[in-house]
């Protein structure tokens, strides 16, 4: 066997190994009810670890279900409204490589997850990073996007739900490793790049993959449809400037959470 053929045939063995890695993942993925799938996608948008594909991704996301906070109305005095069939769950992307401790960290992307319990039907809202509202109980009127700085992601769900009147009383927070690593995961996402975004995605795609400690990442070089990769599909979601400005950017977030959803 010459050195060509031996070397093709590792190869093999190795993509046959991450694809069986993958189908476990996926089909334990498919298990799940559709409320923890959505807190294991969230992502997102927006979402969070420097994992590889396979059974580790599979171990990460079983540990992130363990970082949902259940927090009680009487620590935070929540004013909550039943809503019947529907359940809701705040999701909060942010750019921090520490989530132990989130105080201080502004979220990057907010998103209202709604849920209905009978038909498991899913819509996901998203809240504008700039909204100016009252921070909790506090006579302090900012940005949404500082609410974890008054006080945690608590403070922002204790602001949304006094100021729109909602019953949120679960969250997750992910960062922009975990979101790559479930993108990866499920073999990259197919987007439609337009040639403006084409530089600002580049852009991004250098900064996050910093950011997270990614080395293996490549450039979008053209448009047109394509597979985004997971450092790119994040950046994908973090571009700001152009057509649409901040609201193009949350329906990009919306579209990477929806890609990834549709994959699983």
């Amino acid at each position: 066997m010459s050195r060509t053929d031996r070397k093709q045939k590792a190869e093999n063995a190795v993509k046959t190994k991450k694809g069986k890695k993958l189908e476990r993942f996926k089909n334990w993925f498919k298990g799940l009810k559709t409320w923890k799938k959505v807190l294991f996608v969230g992502g997102i948008v927006l979402l969070v670890l420097i994992l590889t594909v396979g059974g580790i991704a599979f171990a990460y996301l079983n540990s992130l279900y363990n970082q949902i906070h259940d927090p009680t109305p009487d620590d935070y005095d929540l004013s909550l409204v039943d809503v019947d069939g529907y359940y809701n769950i705040l999701l909060l992307g942010v750019d921090s490589r520490d989530m132990e401790d989130l105080e201080g960290t502004r979220s990057d992307a907010i998103m209202i997850v709604s849920i209905n319990a009978e038909t498991n039907d899913v819509k996901i809202l998203s809240v504008y990073r700039d909204t100016y509202l009252k921070m909790g109980d506090t006579s302090t009127y900012d940005k949404i996007t500082h609410a974890c700085v008054y006080g945690g992601p608590e403070m922002t769900m204790k602001t949304l739900n006094q100021a729109l009147d909602l019953n949120i009383s679960n969250y997750v927070v992910v960062n922009f490793k975990a979101v790559a690593d479930l993108v990866d995961a499920v073999g990259g996402i197919e987007v439609n790049v337009e040639e403006y975004e084409i530089q600002q995605l580049n852009k991004y795609t250098i900064e996050t993959a910093e950011n997270i400690g990614r080395e293996d990442y490549s450039l979008v070089e053209e448009a047109g449809t394509q597979t985004l990769e997971g450092v790119q599909a994040v950046s994908y979601g973090r571009i700001r400037k152009g057509v649409g400005d901040d609201f193009k950017r949350t329906e990009r977030m919306r579209t990477v959470i929806t890609l990834v959803m549709e994959k699983m």
